[in-house]
């Protein structure tokens, strides 16, 4: 019986999981230091009211349950290769195959007061702290620190609740490059700078958040807001024992992975935590990458374990939406540019079809419903 331990129950985890679960002959562990999956697409839909939490989080224990593997809630705290052996805050796990599914988190880059004072969005716990605040309604002014998919959605579904209670809001989002977007195509980033314009919400580019606290927010730029509230958005980086393990890794932590996701003949990678080198550019990180690199991860560990060849990694790019909540949102579907609410529609659609749960969806469709 061959032991394989996946660390992190996220979309590339969880993909991993469902497929070595069917196979005789392993012993499937998932181990992660939270007791839940989160859909992360939807996160800021909470903030604008446009999703309800509850549809949004599974508890591990009951998929673990339901699909037929183990699960440990523990936090991991290295990963030890050569040794075969995973240490954990409770102990420790060996294993015989080891897959490091555990994606990405916000990155304060060592602003410790920053990170004392603003929100993040990396939860579903995270969303409805900034829902608490936004129906406290005890901010004036509300300042996006990123200006990529995520603070872009951030400020957009702040606008949508302040539009939705008919309250007034100054909303800025503070971008250290040059404008939103900023690794995408000219057309897409003027779009989302335009539609930020048409929601009234204020971009600063090439600007800084460089203090928050006692309820102020200051930029790089001097300038200063009182009764502000910051949403930090600004990068993300792998977990403190993915950036431990000594391999070739990116700025962002994520681990140098061979063609067929492997670190080492018995380490795999996938999601968000995986640094797959395609042509000269890494993969972007994407649910559709996370879901294919855990379902080949553990193709690869199960023929791996049956001594057959291995094959290579080679995902399939839809595309990618930037959903924004007035429903002009845009993105390119299968090499078209969209623009407006189809692009919307599809967003919607997709994270409809991954969910879990028929009654989930259901829900999701009666939501889907309203919006439009």
């Amino acid at each position: 019986m061959n032991k394989v331990v996946i660390i992190g129950g996220g979309f590339a985890g969880l993909a991993a999981a469902e497929t070595l679960r069917r196979s005789r002959g392993v012993e499937v562990v998932l181990v992660d230091r939270r007791t839940t999956f989160d859909f992360l697409p939807m996160l800021p839909d909470v903030i604008g009211e446009r999703a309800g939490p509850d549809l949004l989080t599974y508890r591990l224990d009951e998929l673990a349950r339901r699909l037929g593997f183990s699960f440990v809630h523990d936090t991991v705290l290295a990963a030890d290769l050569a040794e075969r052996r995973v240490k954990t805050a409770g102990g420790a796990l060996d294993y015989d195959y080891l897959l490091i599914a555990s994606g990405s988190e916000t990155d304060f880059h060592g602003q410790t007061e920053i990170e004392r004072n603003a929100c993040k969005l990396d939860s579903v716990s995270d969303a409805r702290r900034i829902l608490g605040l936004l129906d406290e309604d005890a901010h004036d002014t509300f300042v996006v620190a990123g200006g990529g998919y995520t603070g872009i959605e951030a400020a957009a579904n702040i606008w949508a609740h302040a539009r939705a209670h008919g309250a007034r809001k100054r909303i800025l989002v503070s971008e250290i490059g040059p404008g939103p977007v900023r690794a995408l195509p000219g057309a897409i980033r003027k779009y989302v700078s335009a539609n930020l314009e048409r929601m009234g919400i204020e971009l600063r580019s090439k600007t800084s958040v460089v203090r928050a606290g006692g309820g102020e927010v200051e930029l790089s730029s001097g300038e200063t807001f009182d009764r502000a509230l910051l949403v930090w958005a600004a990068g993300v980086h792998t977990s403190e024992f993915v950036r431990a393990i000594p391999v070739e890794r990116n700025r962002q932590g994520r681990v140098q992975v061979d063609r067929y996701l492997r670190i080492d003949e018995r380490c795999f990678a996938a999601g968000n935590a995986a640094l797959f080198m395609r042509g000269a550019a890494p993969l972007r990180m994407s649910v559709q990458f996370s879901l294919s690199g855990g379902h080949r991860a553990a193709r690869n560990i199960i023929r791996a374990t049956r001594g057959r060849e291995l094959v290579p990694f080679d995902p399939f790019d839809p595309g990618y939406v930037i959903p924004m909540a007035n429903n002009r949102s845009c993105g390119i579907v299968l090499g078209v540019l969209l623009k407006g609410r189809l692009p919307t529609l599809l967003h919607y659609l997709l994270c409809i079809f991954r969910s879990r749960g028929i009654v989930r969806r259901l829900q999701m469709i009666g939501d889907l419903k309203r919006l439009f």
